[in-house]
Formats: C-alpha cells, structure tokens, sequence
C-alpha cells in the first residue's frame, strides 16, 4: 500500500506528497474547472490557455478545503495517509463580557431609547460569553436577538506580531489603511 502525505503548511495551503503519475493527473482533472468569461480572454482566444483553472497542481500542490473531497479519492485508490500539521497554534482568550459591556455609551437620537445607557439583555450576553469561549464555531441566533448590536461590539485582541497569525494581520490592517476610502457629502 503506497503511502500520501498531507503536509499543511497554513490555513489555506497544503501539499500531497507520494502519489504517483497518474493519480496526480487523475486530480489534476477532478479539480480542473473552466472559467466562465474565459471565451473572452485573449490568451484564449488566441489558443494559448484552455480556459480552465485548477485546484490541483501536477506537483501535488492543493488547498486544505478541498481535502474533505481528496482524501476519500486517496483512500478508494488504496493510499495510506499521513498528515504533518504545521500550521502554528491559534490561542484565543477573550474575556467574559457582562450586561454593561458598553459602560457609558447611549442609545443614539432617533432610537426609542434615545440618550439612555446600552445594555444587553441576558440572552444577548449569554450568546456573546458562549461565542467568545469557542470563537471557531458558528451559532444560529434567533430574529431580534440582538446580533446586530453584538456584531457591532468591538473586540480588542492582544496578537503576537511575530506569528505568522500576527504578521498577516498586521498586514491586513495596513492594506486597509492604504486603501481608506473618505466619504464627503455624498462625493467620492
């Protein structure tokens, strides 16, 4: 039995090593999509690309979402797998938040509650507590709820500059910078 290894290298990119020619190939295939609009491109039009764009790489070159669909192909094809994680570790520590987590903000003018103190309803803190204890997870939250006041909450997070984590944030936050767009009057 031949042996695939998964080797993760970030959130996004991975790469199998240990398959032969042809099952290369095979998902190279599987994974190859035309493009919509591709029939006007000039490279294709003048019959130097086929319009396609792949997911797969000849040299075993992939993305981790598409792994929950390779790997049963790898397993039907009689591969063992092995896997070599090196993503680094995530930690997020959030504190709890309480029904005064806006302290001295107010409702704004116009609101029904104008001029008077935010609070959050028990349920409201309740969600957000459970939220930030697992912040990898997806909740479903119920209409009127309030996820638009929790989703507006700011969170401030301490994030090691040094990670691979922190230093695309950082770049993130610059790229946003660089980008702010101002609004006058109605005008760009």
């Amino acid at each position: 039995m031949a042996t695939a290894k998964i080797i993760i290298n970030d959130e996004v990119n991975c790469r199998i090593s240990g398959l032969d020619l042809d099952t290369r190939k095979n998902l190279v295939k599987e994974f190859k999509y035309f493009q919509q609009g591709a029939r006007y491109q000039p490279a294709y039009k003048l019959g130097r690309w086929d319009g396609c764009v792949g997911f797969f790489g000849l040299g075993g070159l992939t993305y981790v979402n598409l792994l929950e669909r390779i790997i049963p192909m790898l397993d039907k094809w009689g591969y063992q797998i092995e896997v070599e994680d090196n993503r680094p570790p995530i930690k997020l520590e959030f504190n709890k938040i309480s029904e005064d987590f806006w302290g001295d903000k107010t409702w704004p003018d116009g609101h029904r509650f104008a001029g008077q103190p935010i609070r959050l309803r028990d349920d409201q803190v309740n969600a957000a507590n459970i939220f930030l204890e697992n912040p990898q997870s997806i909740q479903q939250i119920s209409t009127g709820a309030g996820k638009c006041l929790a989703g507006d909450t700011l969170i401030t997070i301490r994030i090691d500059e040094q990670t691979a984590f922190g230093k695309f944030m950082v770049n993130k936050l610059q790229q946003e910078q660089e980008n702010n767009v101002t609004i006058h009057h109605g005008k760009l």
